[in-house]
């Protein structure tokens, strides 16, 4: 809620946005669907579990994959500070937890659909998907493949971090469907998911807030997923929106960090309840860019 008479952005904007969507695409402002799975720190209910808190929903493609590696180990670099905004963290990957995805150092001793046992008691099989080779582990090496990974995720990252979030199995690709990551038509594929790459943003009324999609070949920025979360929460409190290169804008004119108004913010409010606010002067001679310091905005309230 916002601490003025004055009404938040996400207060105002909500109504603009549906609770579910008439085509079942999940698109912003939705409830997101909700699920029960198995994950590296037991199972999981969803909503129940999402419950009085912001969350994010950070999936990848599969375990033992080289960008991934990055991304977990960079993302758990940040599980403090996002705890600290009252975030709750979690992460989706395509393999069930119990199965060990190991395809490290196959490529030196395998070609095309060649089936070998690079690593001791692990199948891989080699696939070569329109030239592209990809490494997919057999079903039948039954073994705790996110564990594994994990302790690869940790040697990698130079801080030594710790993996203090869970990570879901989505073995069956059911949530990665449910969430628009992957077309119903590839739900049961063989192929590496490389499409399911995505950042999901919910907050605490479980309504889909923000949403990010990544290709397979660009690694994820840690950093913006924070500025997003700063960004949505002080939107959901105060009746302002954050510019563009937040919070690094308008330096130049010594507003570094500064928020604009909302255009529903009435000259009256403005001068009210944002008496210090700055306008930027434009030839279009229209009083709507309002800057405000955020500094200044009671945002614990």
């Amino acid at each position: 809620m916002c601490n003025t008479d004055v009404k938040s952005g996400t207060e105002l904007y909500a109504k603009l946005y549906p609770e579910s969507s008439s085509d079942g695409v999940l698109r912003l402002g939705n409830i997101v669907p909700d699920f029960h799975a198995d994950t590296t720190q037991g199972p999981m209910d969803w909503h129940k579990w999402i419950e009085g808190s912001w969350a994010i929903l950070f999936s990848h493609p599969a375990d033992f994959t080289p960008v991934c590696t990055t991304e977990i180990g960079r993302l758990a670099l940040k599980y403090d500070e996002l705890a600290a905004k009252n975030v709750k963290l979690a992460t989706l990957s395509a393999d069930p937890v119990s199965l060990l995805c190991a395809a490290t150092n196959a490529y030196a001793a395998c070609d095309g659909q060649q089936r070998c046992s690079c690593c001791v008691d692990i199948a891989v099989i080699v696939i070569s998907v329109r030239g592209v080779i990809f490494f997919k582990v057999d079903a039948a090496a039954q073994v705790d493949s996110h564990n594994k990974w994990l302790n690869d995720v940790v040697a990698h990252c130079e801080n030594k971090v710790t993996i203090d979030f869970p990570i879901i199995g989505d073995a069956d690709r059911s949530i990665a469907v449910k969430y628009g990551m992957l077309d119903p038509g590839n739900k049961d594929s063989n192929d590496l998911p490389l499409t399911i790459r995505a950042v999901f943003i919910i907050g605490p009324d479980k309504k889909l807030k923000l949403s990010l999609n990544y290709p397979a070949s660009v690694g994820r920025n840690m950093d913006e997923i924070v500025r997003c979360i700063d960004a949505l929460q002080l939107s959901a409190k105060h009746s302002v929106a954050t510019p563009a290169n937040w919070p690094y804008n308008h330096d130049s004119i010594g507003k570094k960090g500064w928020a604009f108004l909302l255009p529903t913010v009435t000259p009256e409010d403005a001068k009210k309840h944002f008496p210090d606010h700055h306008s930027c002067k434009v030839p279009s001679g229209v009083d709507y860019l309002r800057l405000t310091d955020v500094n200044k905005l009671n945002i614990n309230n």
